[in-house]
């Protein structure tokens, strides 16, 4: 069967994100810094019909499952460390939503509720909590479980975080705390500034009690991801990762944020972790 021209054409992955530790690069294009990716790297893909003709197109996406690579196609003596690269982001890809049982169903609730359910889908050895359309208030820090995944839905479902600190004294509203194999996925995950909203010409920090970021990755995560989320208006960061292996972020859009200054705050902050994989993310009205 005859390809379309687009499958002919070398498929183009944008690295915006300079913060990567370990970023799933196929070969480096010296001159504009963009990373692509010859299709005849690609051991198994997936393919999708585009057409009435039938004629196919890999539908490749950086992070999917079931995607493995051709060892004779690395280029060892020129990109020596391919070979660790294509090891960033969870092993073996994030698992499709559909292949997450979902164990639970909720409507929007508190930190309290939410935490309940997580624990109890935890106890069943993991799935996924389907999380209806609404807004769901986050009013205390939620911990992650091993094997456990939230999934929203795209813009309407909102985790609306109202948690209030001493002044410059960090607090999260999503813990993953050594979880492995743990994601959110289709959330927008927002700060509550009781009618007070951010400047976004300010690089400052604005709201000293409004110190709170919106996800905490540490203590040993892996294999765990964040999917397809947006950030509005964070009190301090979107995301802070330490201590993490093999994690995937993807997807995400970040914009706005009350307390940008000091020492890195307001962005994605990576540290002391490897094989992490970002792509795909936009992140507005920061000092990057």
């Amino acid at each position: 069967m005859k390809k379309s021209n687009k499958q002919q054409q070398k498929i183009y992955f944008n690295l915006s994100s300079w913060f990567l530790i370990s970023v799933l690069i196929f070969a480096a294009c010296k001159k504009n810094k963009t990373a692509f990716v010859e299709p005849s790297i690609i051991d198994t893909i997936k393919t999708t019909i585009i057409d009435s003709t039938s004629n196919y197109i890999s539908d490749l996406r950086v992070g999917d499952p079931s995607i493995t690579f051709k060892s004779t196609s690395f280029d060892d003596t020129n990109f020596p460390e391919m070979r660790e690269w294509v090891k960033a982001g969870v092993t073996g890809g994030i698992p499709e939503i559909s292949a997450t049982p979902i164990k639970l169903t909720l409507n929007a609730i508190n930190s309290a509720g939410l935490q309940t359910a997580i624990n109890s889908v935890s106890q069943m050895g993991g799935g996924q909590i389907f999380l209806n359309a609404g807004t769901y208030t986050i009013d205390a820090t939620v911990q992650m479980k091993n094997k456990v995944r939230l999934v929203g839905i795209k813009d309407l479902t909102i985790f609306n975080i109202t948690i209030r600190t001493a002044a410059m004294v960090t607090a999260y509203g999503i813990d993953f705390n050594n979880a492995s194999n743990a994601g959110l996925d289709n959330l927008t995950i927002q700060y509550d500034g009781g009618g007070i909203t951010p400047i976004p010409s300010s690089y400052a920090n604005n709201q000293p009690t409004f110190y709170v970021s919106s996800v905490y990755l540490h203590g040993g995560t892996k294999n765990s991801w964040i999917q397809n989320c947006s950030f509005l208006n964070i009190g301090n960061s979107p995301l802070v990762m330490y201590g993490t292996s093999y994690v995937t972020i993807r997807d995400c859009y970040v914009d706005g944020g009350f307390n940008k200054g000091d020492s890195g705050s307001g962005y994605f902050g990576i540290g002391a972790s490897s094989y992490v994989l970002c792509f795909n993310n936009t992140i507005k009205k920061y000092a990057i």
